[in-house]
């Protein structure tokens, strides 16, 4: 696992594709927005690390924003348009990590 973690963050799988988030926050004057940013996979998990630690930073940094907006969320138009188009799965993140801690604990 190390070794992939190595290759992962020194950018060998850069092209193989990106992950898409969707990002919330609040803008330079304080409005709630929403961002779908496609992310390389060696930029995602600084991405993720700042976003857990609630920091500030400019979201261009760290991918392509792929569909952006002001409100908490974003409108269910957009959210269905980026599922068709990319095939994302609203909940992966937490099967995968439901998936993981079974794993541990077999």
């Amino acid at each position: 696992i190390e070794t992939a973690l190595s290759e992962l963050r020194a950018g060998q799988y850069d092209n193989e594709g990106k992950f898409i988030e969707l990002c919330l926050g609040v803008d330079e004057t304080g409005r709630e927005c929403w961002a779908y940013v496609a992310i390389a996979p060696s930029r995602y998990e600084e991405y993720k690390n700042l976003c857990e630690q609630n920091e500030t930073f400019d979201i261009e940094d760290y991918g392509e924003v792929l569909e952006a907006g002001f409100n908490t969320l974003p409108p269910s138009d957009i959210q269905q348009k980026l599922k068709e188009r990319f095939g994302l799965n609203y909940q992966m993140e937490a099967q995968f990590r439901a998936e993981l801690e079974q794993a541990q604990h077999t």
